[in-house]
């Protein structure tokens, strides 16, 4: 079910309605919430950018999932149980229960890895085979991705994990349990919510006054406005036309493609994230925030830390860390960042632009930690400027020549090492303020140019579009600002002959107003918004809520799945 369709306003109506008047009854309630999960998790509106597969097993490995790692934690409490009574220490360093361990994390990553992961490497063992002259080697496989799989996945583990390594408690009550995994809120795009922050929050009593009312609402507002407004009319009438056939537009039109894709792509999460933030509100759970201004961010580390907060700091935690984190010296530190940030990466999906895009990040955190200047003198980080440009050169030419099949790859090697070079000489932006502004831009665009293998359906689609970037055709558009030739392609039937020149404006006007709104301060622009809608009749603002998305539900048809139900 999609947060922004009407069929999601009237089941939050019917739970919120159940929820409260159950105030005094857990149980009930609990089992109330549960079956309104599961219940939103297969049913719903369809999007019209597809259907959501909802076929019945999905539920049942949500299900498979949570009884999994629920008796995995009951085994491990009982292995730790028995080491006390033996009279055993239960420091940090001793931990029990291994094999409990070992089984719930591989049913639930082998799930995940089948689903997600099985069709592409059965396509590339294949494609190998090919290459050397062999038959296909295994059969062709494409499973249906169950919505949220990656989310509650990650959830059921973090919970192992912890309760193995002493940091939570394992929960007794199956109720509280099935609850914490399929919570309808975070169920199929996030936030990651750990266990640890979630359960303790139901034995908490029940409020809900004006001023969290307020705050719940405006959230929800927010998130509507960010998904619908910014992610969904940018992408409909004007991002999801570049990418489909990117040749046929220009090197302007492509790379305006690429700032409205990063755009849609921060309000489609962004606002998912701030609806299921504002929505738990409403029935008295607090999550974890997702998103802190990413495009903000000073370097690659920086954007991770506010970029999908949870996800950056569930990988930190599982995987960062236990691999060694920093503390095994450099070059162990290197290889710990470069694997991280690659599943970083290549959680994003399925295909070689998404393991494109993972040693993209992966090549440009280890860049960003060797180039720290941390007890680094001035001829030290000039070698360390010349090493960097070496190998960026290199990769750089490869790339032109190998993605872009550019005859003379020579010059975006150049680049590529002249860029190199001066980021790993400037001073931090931490300690001189003034080239903050410098960090943000190039940090920004390395996040736009990498979307190409983010965006792009195939390798050969991302091709097109880096080469219409790398040789420049000008500024000429092919009809209009955008080229649409009509807005009865976006209306999907109308015949408004005005509505073309309307559309390109109304697009370019929504991108420059949503990087404007992502860099001016936000707390007086909320501040005013929040005093806006508590200050005016409830009448009204119901109104022209319903007049704002009654209009965009004309022109895109309706509702639109949320980008990272994919993933």
């Amino acid at each position: 079910m999609l947060f922004a369709s009407f069929d999601f306003l009237l089941f939050f109506a019917v739970v919120f309605a159940g929820y409260w008047a159950l105030r005094g009854q857990f149980v009930l309630r609990a089992l109330w919430v549960t079956a309104a999960s599961y219940f939103f998790y297969m049913g719903g509106s369809k999007p019209v950018d597809g259907p959501l597969p909802t076929p019945w097993y999905f539920a049942g490995l949500l299900l498979f999932t949570t009884l999994t790692s629920y008796l995995a934690g009951l085994g491990i409490a009982a292995a730790r149980e028995r080491a006390r009574s033996r009279g055993e220490p239960l420091g940090p360093e001793q931990r029990y229960g291994q094999g409990w361990l070992f089984l719930a994390v591989c049913v639930s990553l082998g799930l995940l890895g089948y689903f997600k992961y099985v069709g592409f490497l059965s396509a590339a063992v294949n494609q190998g085979a090919a290459l050397a002259g062999s038959g296909p080697w295994l059969p062709a496989s494409a499973p249906l991705l169950p919505v949220g799989i990656s989310f509650y996945t990650f959830q059921a583990v973090g919970y192992v994990i912890d309760v193995y390594r002493g940091r939570s408690p394992a929960e007794r009550n199956p109720l509280r349990f099935c609850l914490f995994l399929s919570f309808f809120p975070h169920l199929v795009a996030g936030p990651i919510v750990r266990a640890s922050d979630f359960l303790p929050q139901l034995d908490r009593p029940l409020r809900l006054d004006r001023d969290e009312l307020d705050q719940s609402l405006f959230r929800i507002a927010r998130g509507l406005v960010k998904k619908v407004v910014f992610g969904d009319f940018i992408a409909a009438s004007f991002v999801d036309r570049v990418f489909a056939s990117p040749a046929e537009y220009g090197s302007l039109e492509n790379l305006l493609a690429l700032y409205g894709f990063t755009l849609q792509i921060y309000c489609d999460f962004s606002g998912y994230s701030d609806i299921a933030i504002g929505v738990a509100r409403l029935l008295g759970i607090r999550f974890p925030e997702n998103f802190d201004r990413p495009y903000q961010a000073v370097d690659v580390a920086d954007f991770w830390r506010r970029w999908h907060m949870t996800l950056s700091s569930w990988l930190r935690d599982y995987v960062y860390y236990p691999l060694g984190g920093s503390r095994l010296g450099p070059g162990r530190t290197y290889l710990n960042l470069w694997l991280t940030l690659f599943l970083v990466g290549i959680w994003h999906g399925a295909g070689w632009t998404f393991v494109i895009y993972a040693v993209l990040q992966a090549s440009a955190m280890v860049f960003n930690r060797y180039t720290r200047h941390d007890g680094v003198g001035f001829f030290g980080r000039i070698g360390r400027g010349l090493v960097s440009a070496g190998l960026v050169f290199g990769l750089s030419a490869a790339f032109g020549k190998l993605l872009v099949d550019l005859s003379s790859p020579w010059t975006l090697g150049g680049v590529g090492a002249a860029i190199a070079f001066v980021l790993a000489i400037l001073p931090r932006s931490d300690a001189v303020g003034w080239l903050r502004p410098l960090h943000i831009l190039i940090t920004l665009h390395f996040s736009v140019l990498s979307r190409v293998f983010f965006r792009a359906d195939t390798l050969d689609a991302a091709r097109e579009i880096l080469k219409k970037l790398v040789t420049w055709d000008g500024f000429g558009v092919r009809t209009g600002l955008f080229g649409n030739e009509a807005l009865s392609e976006l209306l999907r039937g109308s015949r408004l002959s005005w509505a073309s020149p309307v559309a390109d404006w109304c697009v370019l006007g929504l991108l420059v107003l949503g990087f404007a709104l992502h860099y001016l301060p936000a707390a007086p622009f909320e501040r005013a918004a929040q005093r806006l809608t508590r200050e005016s009749p409830a009448v009204l603002v119901g109104v022209g809520f319903a007049l704002l998305f009654g209009a965009l539900g004309l022109l895109l048809a309706g509702p639109r799945a949320n980008i990272y139900f994919a993933f």
